[in-house]
């Protein structure tokens, strides 16, 4: 286009822009804004211009008002209302009302069948929506196509040319093209190079931002470039943009947050079902959940739904979700002070009433425990936090307590070097604790003498207790046999102090059958 062109068209644009500045937008969608604005400007040019107008003298002042600014006038015979602004930063000026800009493609089609009047450019309606929009995609076409645009580009289809329904179906499929080409590549890296959750999350935040820029460049080239008219635009618009568009940033926002979670936790090697972990991720989807609330307010704003509407109804729900859910926010709130207090960790033993066994996992429900015979256990975090927890996997010192049991027959002096020998025996240990440990003759049994053995193993866990308590009793056995001592087993020994003599057995039964014959004799 030659710099003359270029002028031109600026100023086409610039009487175009001071006419949108004669009309009140209030209730049109933000987001169809740019693209009802200029189309409302022109259509309502498009009804002036076959329109009877009363002369300017004759309009409403403030003279023939009884000095009083008129608030609103209605053109005679029509339904295009003139209304004084009340307030805001246009307050004070005359625009067109609100339901006048919603409705003048109404009233064009009701007068589209009159004549032009005299001294007006004709057209401009048809020359505006079949043609490109845009002064960088008009830089690249002859300003012909916007005075006179060729035949086949007139071709009207559903209300539209002929060429928008080319260049929109192009669109499509090269949208389309883009986002399965992404999404292969995606899967396919992860096949060839990693398979874990992190780069699983990583790989859906690309293909839905890959989603959500096609679909709004889609969106953008059907409404600014092509040119396509708000009044079949608006669907295809809530169909591209308010729907798809804003569910997959909202989806876009939770992923994200669960993969920046999930790059720490891999980037400071914690523990993936530890309580930090869980902890950073409850984290992470609080902030999500804020940010989707906030982007799906905004798109019910864009699309022109009252935003108070939107915080009333997600209170409602959430009230209704509270109600219906009161034990899963119970157990939620459970697991929060869990993981706030950290009572234990992944993989602790712990004891819960008649419950034993190691943490596997906290949850955001409940805490799932490993017994000693292999099954697994759920217990419900609202329930986990009221009872009496018993971490056996914290301490830092493992209690021994046994006793043995040595023959009464072991001198006294041999006890005692016995016991002095078990005592030298745990103080050489290098995993016993040094300051706290119990070795007496403590208690004479019914079947022995009973020597208390009492100490403290530091180790880590319980398969390496099993392995130092069997060191120690092997030590203690090797020195009982060193030493002669016996261990004692429950016996009983029976003293009797006289046994009747054998003529006294003897005579006991022959005076029974003696007696028993008298009583036969006696019967018969």
């Amino acid at each position: 286009m030659s710099a003359d062109e270029v002028a031109l068209l600026t100023q086409v644009y610039a009487h175009l822009n001071r006419a949108i500045r004669c009309l009140d937008l209030g209730k049109i969608p933000k987001a169809l804004i740019s693209r009802k604005a200029p189309e409302a400007a022109i259509l309502l040019k498009e009804i002036l211009d076959r329109l009877e107008i009363p002369p300017i003298d004759q309009w409403p002042t403030v003279d023939s008002n009884g000095g009083k600014a008129f608030q609103k006038w209605r053109i005679p015979n029509t339904e295009i209302k003139i209304y004084r602004v009340s307030k805001g930063e246009r307050a004070g000026e005359y625009l067109f009302s609100p339901d006048t800009v919603q409705s003048v493609e109404t009233f064009y089609q009701a007068i589209r069948h009159l004549p032009y009047k005299e001294t007006v450019t004709e057209g401009w309606y048809e020359r505006y929506v079949s043609n490109p929009k845009g002064l960088a995609v008009l830089s690249v076409l002859p300003l012909r196509w916007l005075v006179d645009p060729p035949g086949w580009a007139k071709w009207r289809v559903f209300g539209q040319a002929f060429w928008q329904w080319l260049g929109l179906a192009i669109s499509l499929v090269l949208g389309i093209v883009i986002i399965v080409s992404v999404c292969g590549v995606g899967r396919y890296w992860q096949r060839r190079h990693s398979d874990s959750r992190l780069s699983h999350l990583w790989i859906r935040v690309v293909e839905l931002s890959t989603a959500i820029a096609v679909l709004s460049g889609l969106s953008f080239l059907s409404g600014g470039v092509l040119g396509i008219t708000v009044g079949f635009h608006q669907g295809l618009f809530i169909l591209l943009w308010a729907v798809p568009i804003i569910i997959l940033a909202a989806w876009l926002a939770w992923v994200v947050s669960s993969a920046i979670a999930e790059t720490i936790i891999v980037s400071q090697r914690l523990r993936p079902r530890g309580i930090d972990s869980q902890l950073l991720r409850l984290a992470f989807r609080l902030v999500a959940l804020m940010v989707v609330s906030a982007i799906l307010v905004e798109g019910a704003n864009q699309l022109g739904l009252p935003s108070y509407s939107i915080f009333a109804g997600l209170g409602i729900s959430g009230l209704a979700f509270a109600l219906a859910a009161r034990e899963a926010l119970a157990n939620l709130l459970g697991s929060l002070v869990i993981m706030f207090e950290k009572p234990f960790r992944v993989g602790d033993w712990i004891r819960v009433g008649d419950d034993e066994g190691h943490v596997e996992s906290v949850g955001f429900r409940s805490t799932r425990i490993r017994t000693f015979y292999d099954s697994l256990i759920s217990l419900p975090s609202s329930k986990l936090i009221d009872a009496t927890v018993d971490n056996l996997g914290a301490r830092e010192y493992r209690r021994v307590k046994t006793s043995l049991a040595v023959t009464y027959d072991t001198p006294p002096q041999k006890v005692q070097a016995f016991v002095d020998g078990i005592k030298e025996i745990i103080s050489s240990h290098p995993k016993t604790r040094k300051d706290n440990f119990h070795i007496v003759f403590n208690d004479f049994g019914s079947h022995s003498l009973d020597i208390l053995v009492y100490f403290f193993l530091k180790v880590p866990d319980w398969p390496t207790e099993l392995a130092e308590r069997e060191g120690i009793f092997l030590q203690i056995i090797q020195l009982a046999e060193s030493m002669g001592v016996k261990f004692a087993f429950p016996t009983e020994t029976v003293h009797v102090e006289s046994l009747p003599s054998p003529k006294a057995v003897s005579k006991v039964p022959r005076k029974k059958a003696q007696a028993s014959k008298r009583r036969r004799k006696s019967a018969a």
